[in-house]
């Protein structure tokens, strides 16, 4: 049994480093996205969304430790 509940806890840490890259993958590429955008409106919705993955990935961070 020890080893089945090692085996989960590893598998949800996994997972969550895996989320936690994903989100901050998602901030990259809509702060690239921003840059590129001439509208300012719209450049201004893809940064505030970009906070919004990397706020996120902050999250699960302070969570896991």
């Amino acid at each position: 049994m020890p080893d089945e509940r090692l085996g989960a806890l590893e598998f949800l840490s996994n997972a969550t480093r895996e989320r936690e890259a994903r989100y901050r993958e998602r901030a990259a590429h809509l702060r690239m996205m921003a840059d590129d955008e001439p509208l300012g409106r719209l450049r201004n919705r893809l940064t505030d969304l970009a906070e919004q993955f990397e706020q996120l990935a902050e999250t699960i961070t302070i969570e896991r430790r």
